[in-house]
């Protein structure tokens, strides 16, 4: 039997298009609201400060000082992701933390009580809510004082550093976006901490590079453009960037893809099972904790949206407002189901009026009413649960 594989490429005389090797690095900046995330991150990719205002959705960075080449030839970049630190949007940006590969834990060492009360809870949502084993965290993790210029620290260097040894962090950095301080040690050690090594790499084409800088463009460019995309409008965007530029479709799917796994667009799903490409990924996790906002503003304290009413338009989001109409349905649909299928929310029915709620159970504000005082009280069934208890509660109640 004789079995041959035939190359058409070569057997016309074409030049086929240079595969190569691409990996990426997720780094998550976090901390309490108010201790300098954004303007740490801006700083670090941008390389000048700018006071930034206080944001509650998600914030993407390319940090090109972390660029490198391995051994094997792999090109490596590594991907800053800002995170809001408000209690209420928490519960969305602790769905994002599995993948990443290297944790920056913020907080204010000039504040007056209990400086590092809020690393603990990162620390807990980094393990996923389990204990670390031998010391370590699922991902490696620098505890990092911003915002040092403010005002002289609470604790001491050894008090910190004895922190992070009990918990076992990767190293502590003192930090100052606005003058600079402590930036050069934190990309060191960044640069050394992310397991670039063992990461597996995408073997890549043309196709994928094209995209990836067309994606780059977009978050660079002030003009108004669509950013959730048919894959018949990707493919003709990109077409237009280089006419001869020939590909398949199948090509640009699969580059596509790689390039979700590695943070730079998202692939939607609509109600119908049409795929969209949405070119500003953060834009679905920003939608997604303008909801939360919305849903604890609910006037009985229910914690709740009305789906019709949602899909309809019928709240004001700031994220929708420079998006097309198209886009607009596309990313409501998405970001609803988002929270239903990780369990943050639950669907239900009135049977008075047959509208529809999205409950979010965490975000409930509806008190028990007061008992009657000679009315005897019965204990009921207790339970104690540690650990990334926001998302486990509203799981608990939604299943």
């Amino acid at each position: 039997i004789h079995i041959w594989e035939l190359d058409p490429a070569v057997l016309l005389g074409q030049v086929a298009a240079p595969a190569v090797l691409y990996t990426s690095a997720k780094i998550v900046l976090v901390g309490d609201s108010g201790v300098g995330k954004t303007g740490l991150g801006w700083r670090l990719t941008h390389g000048a400060f700018q006071e930034q205002a206080s944001t509650h959705g998600q914030q993407f960075w390319l940090l090109d000082q972390l660029r490198k080449t391995r051994a094997d030839g792999a090109q490596c970049e590594a991907i800053l992701w800002d995170l809001a630190g408000q209690p209420d949007y928490r519960l969305i940006h602790a769905l994002f933390l599995d993948d990443a590969d290297l944790a920056l834990v913020l907080f204010d060492p000039a504040r007056n009580d209990d400086p590092l009360h809020g690393v603990e809870f990162w620390l807990k949502q980094l393990r996923g809510g389990r204990p670390a084993q031998d010391g370590r965290q699922p991902c490696p993790t620098v505890l990092v004082a911003a915002r040092a210029d403010r005002g002289t620290p609470r604790l001491t260097t050894e008090e910190i550093e004895a922190f992070c040894r009990q918990r076992g962090l990767s190293g502590y950095v003192c930090t100052s976006a606005l003058r600079g301080d402590g930036l050069e040690e934190l990309m060191r050690r960044t640069q050394a901490l992310i397991p670039w090594d063992s990461k597996p790499a995408t073997v890549t084409t043309e196709t994928f590079k094209r995209i990836k800088d067309h994606v780059l463009e977009l978050k660079e460019s002030r003009r108004r453009r669509k950013v959730i995309l048919t894959p018949a409008e990707l493919r003709e965007r990109l077409q237009k960037t280089v006419r001869k530029w020939k590909f398949t479709d199948a090509e640009m799917l699969t580059a596509t893809g790689h390039l979700a796994n590695h943070g730079y667009v998202n692939k939607l799903k609509t109600s119908q099972g049409e795929v969209r490409i949405l070119l500003a990924p953060e834009l679905l996790n920003n939608l997604a904790a303008s909801f939360v906002l919305e849903a604890r503003r609910q006037q009985k304290g229910l914690g709740s949206l009305e789906e019709q009413r949602l899909l309809s338009g019928g709240y004001k989001f700031a994220e929708l407002e420079k998006l097309f109409p198209d886009e607009r349905d596309v990313l409501l649909d998405s970001a609803a189901a988002l929270f239903l299928e990780h369990n943050v929310c639950f669907r239900e029915t009135d049977p008075l009026t047959s509208q529809t709620y999205l409950v979010f159970p965490e975000l409930i504000n509806l008190k028990r009413p007061a008992l009657e005082e000679d009315k005897p009280l019965e204990n009921g069934v207790a339970y104690t649960v540690t650990g990334a208890v926001e998302n486990v509660y509203a799981s608990l109640v939604v299943l």
